[in-house]
């Protein structure tokens, strides 16, 4: 799998959570835990849903990826993204990648469906703003071949404004 070019690792500005509306009960705990883990759980959680739309997700995610953020914050934010994945098309491999280079941990998912990258972007504002306050971003692109990628990258040492 190629990674879009316009797919990079993004450094925020902030890492405040004073903007969130709703913050968790357990907001700024920090575990490592193995990202692959968290994946599974999600995957675990939507099954009925993934069921009834006639779709499956792969966990691709090494379980050498550790994730040292918060981990209620990213199930939160690719819990969203995973059932509007999921609401949005039916009958498809949602397939679910990750890599880490430096301090930049990259979650990639990968959908076959053509139409659903115009179905997603109206969705991805409020996704942005999520993974904004962790001090990552949200981008989404679709190639012939490859489908809809949808990429979110977090780095490590996020700087205060």
């Amino acid at each position: 799998f190629k990674l879009p070019q316009s797919i990079i690792c993004h450094h925020s500005k902030s890492n405040k959570f004073s903007s969130m509306k709703n913050p968790l009960p357990n907001e700024g705990t920090l575990v490592h835990t193995p990202l692959k883990q968290i994946i599974s759980q999600l995957a675990i959680s939507f099954l009925p849903l993934t069921q009834e739309r006639h779709s499956f997700i792969v966990n691709h995610i090494s379980s050498h990826i550790v994730w040292e953020k918060d981990e209620n914050l990213l199930s939160l934010a690719l819990g969203n993204l995973l059932k509007n994945i999921i609401l949005l098309s039916r009958e498809q491999c949602i397939q679910v990648h990750s890599s880490q280079n430096g301090d930049c941990t990259l979650i990639r998912l990968n959908i076959g469906d053509s139409r659903f990258y115009n179905n997603l972007v109206i969705k991805m504002v409020a996704l942005q703003q999520v993974a904004e306050q962790m001090g990552g971003s949200i981008r989404m692109s679709y190639d012939e071949r490859g489908g809809t990628t949808i990429a979110f990258s977090v780095a490590e040492n996020r700087k205060a404004a």
